[in-house]
C-alpha cells in the first residue's frame, strides 16, 4: 500500500472471493489486486489500489491513489509506487523501487536500487544519489508489508522492521493487538490488527490484516490525535484469480465499512 497524501505504510497493497483458501496452509505468494476507499476525517476523500502481479520468476507490487472528492481532488493529489523483486525462501527481495507523488503541481520523485550482494541500497533524488548501508535487511514501503504479512502469517513474534526511505532507513516495530471481527464492503472478515508502536509523537498507525485472505491488509488507520485521521476501507479483492464474493456479515467489533 503507498499515497504519501492518503495512502498508508502498511499495506501499504485490492481484495475478494467465492472460496476461503487458508493462509496457514499455503505459504507460496500469490497475486492479488486490492481496492480501497480513502476517507479523511470520516469523509471520502480518495481510491486506492494495490496489487501484486508475477511475470515469469519476478514480481511486480504496484500501489495507485488519487484525490476524488473535497481538497484531495482540488490540490490534485496522487500518489502511485512500485516494488520489483523476487521470492527467495519465502520472503521478497527487492531490487528496485520508485516512488511518486503530486499534491498541488508539485511533484515528489525518488527510488531506490537495492545491491543485496554488497548489502547497500543506492537512493537516487533528482541528480542527487545516497547509498546506504542495508543492516538488517531493510526494505521499501511496499515490500515491507509482504514481510509483515509473511511474518504474521508465521506467527513470528519479531515484528521488528527497517524501511528505507528517501534519505535514510527508519525502524519500524509492531505489536499485536486483540483479533478482531471486522465488518467490511465485503462482510464479516476475521482479522488480526497490528499497530505501529510511536516513537514519542502523537502519531498513530494501524492496520487489520485478513487471517483468511494471506494477511492482507483489508482496513488501515493513520493519523495524529486529535488531528486528522485518515482511513483505508476494503471495497474489493481478487486473490490468486478469484473475486471474493460478499461474506457473510457479523457483530463485528470493530467497522471498517464505513457505517461508523
Amino acid at each position: 500500500m503507498a499515497l504519501s497524501k492518503f495512502n498508508f505504510s502498511l499495506g501499504l497493497g485490492a481484495l475478494v472471493f467465492t472460496v476461503l483458501f487458508p493462509s496457514s496452509l499455503n505459504a507460496e505468494p500469490r497475486p492479488y489486486q486490492l481496492i480501497y476507499e480513502v476517507f479523511r476525517n470520516g469523509k471520502l476523500a480518495g481510491q486506492a489500489e494495490v496489487n501484486m502481479q508475477q511475470q515469469g520468476e519476478r514480481w511486480i507490487i504496484r500501489s495507485e491513489g488519487s484525490g476524488t472528492r473535497g481538497l484531495g481532488r482540488l490540490l490534485g493529489v496522487t500518489d502511485a509506487e512500485q516494488a520489483e523483486g523476487s521470492f527467495i525462501d519465502g520472503r521478497f527481495r527487492p531490487d528496485r523501487f520508485s516512488h511518486h507523488s503530486r499534491l498541488a503541481g508539485i511533484s515528489d520523485d525518488w527510488s531506490a536500487q537495492f545491491n543485496w550482494q554488497e548489502a547497500t541500497v543506492a537512493i537516487t533524488k533528482g541528480k542527487d544519489v545516497l547509498s546506504l548501508d542495508l543492516g538488517q535487511g531493510a526494505l521499501d514501503k511496499l515490500s515491507l508489508n509482504i514481510e509483515l504479512q509473511r511474518r504474521l502469517r508465521e506467527q513470528d513474534t519479531d515484528l521488528q522492521l527497517f524501511q528505507v526511505s528517501d534519505d535514510k532507513i527508519k525502524p519500524r516495530t509492531y505489536r499485536l493487538l486483540p483479533a478482531e471481527q471486522l465488518e467490511t464492503s465485503l462482510g464479516c472478515i476475521n482479522t488480526q490488527p497490528v499497530e505501529l508502536v510511536p516513537t514519542g509523537s502523537t502519531q498513530f498507525s494501524r492496520s487489520w490484516h485478513a487471517t483468511d485472505f494471506d494477511f492482507l491488509a483489508v482496513h488501515l488507520e493513520r493519523g495524529k490525535t486529535n488531528g486528522t485521521h485518515l482511513e483505508m476501507r476494503i471495497t474489493a479483492m481478487v486473490l490468486d484469480g478469484r473475486k471474493i464474493a460478499p461474506l457473510t456479515p457479523c457483530s463485528a467489533t470493530h467497522s471498517g465499512s464505513g457505517g461508523r
